[in-house]
């Protein structure tokens, strides 16, 4: 595995700097030796108000972290605050407010992703609940504009209400140079299995490309949290599985399913140094720059 796939541990709460932290798991050692140990200059009690993302924010190709800025805002806007890098995640790239209120940010999950420039990393703004169509809608914010024009607005074939069912990840399409929606679903699955769907973003976000049922229950998705990599070269992306909570071994856990088997066959299941008791404090990821095929 190349390092670009190392595991990035983001700490929010408990954490022994009193200050939000990064720390990585390198790919090269299976996920069982640390690469980094940093603290940043978000304090813990701000680090509560923002959702996380690694994404290229300044065209570097380093997995920068985004600070999305929900509640307790100074513009009264949903915020993006980036730590850069290059500077060990101490400077902040930008601080600025987008077109999103901060009411209305409570609506959306946000992921970072190339939309249709490798010039700067997107805003994808995936907004679930308070729709105006009712469904499932996408709305992706310019990194070019700094995150103050929108490229798209759209509904998708998903319910507010099948919505809830889901989780979400962005993965880049190497065929058709538009990251896809993966929908991760987590309860009334009709297989009774973790299920995989995935919205096509060539299509705008209009067709399913496939779905999938996996090998993990129904009742052991609600144990993990989700990510998106490449473990084996191929052009769609691997399924990284988090599992956070009911471990076999006692620390967090990291399951890949392989894109190849159509998210049928485990590529590694291995613990980590992160114990089980610790793992709810951290945000897991792997960045998402397309030039790396990450994410």
């Amino acid at each position: 595995m190349s390092s670009i796939l190392d595991l990035y541990c983001v700490k929010k709460t408990h954490t022994g700097s009193g200050a939000l932290e990064v720390h990585t798991l390198t790919a090269a050692s299976g996920y069982q030796t640390f690469g980094l140990h940093t603290p940043t200059t978000i304090t813990q009690a701000d680090a509560l108000n923002m959702d996380f993302s690694i994404g290229n924010y300044n065209g570097e190709g380093t997995p920068d972290l985004f600070c999305l800025k929900r509640t307790n805002t100074a513009t009264g806007k949903l915020e993006v605050h980036v730590l850069t890098a290059s500077s060990n995640y101490q400077d902040r790239g930008t601080e600025i407010g987008t077109p999103i209120t901060e009411a209305d940010a409570k609506n959306f999950d946000f992921a970072i992703q190339d939309y249709n420039t490798p010039l700067a990393a997107d805003l994808f703004c995936l907004k679930r609940t308070g729709t105006g169509t009712g469904s499932l809608e996408v709305h992706v914010l310019s990194g070019v504009s700094l995150y103050q024009t929108f490229l798209l607005h759209i509904g998708t074939p998903f319910t507010e209400a099948q919505a809830a069912d889901f989780r979400f990840g962005l993965g880049y399409n190497w065929a058709t140079g538009i990251p896809d929606i993966y929908c991760f679903k987590v309860q009334n699955c009709y297989s009774k299995m973790l299920e995989v769907w995935i919205l096509n973003g060539y299509s705008k976000y209009q067709n399913f490309r496939m779905f999938w049922g996996t090998p993990i229950s129904q009742a052991d998705a609600a144990n993990f949290d989700f990510a998106l990599g490449y473990v084996q070269g191929s052009n769609t992306p691997d399924l990284y599985c988090f599992k956070k909570t009911n471990p076999g071994s006692g620390s967090l856990e990291v399951h890949v399913l392989t894109s190849a088997s159509k998210y049928q066959a485990f590529v590694m299941h291995t613990g980590t140094p992160i114990v089980q008791a610790d793992s709810l404090n951290f945000s897991y990821g792997l960045p998402a720059v397309q030039e790396f095929k990450w994410f």
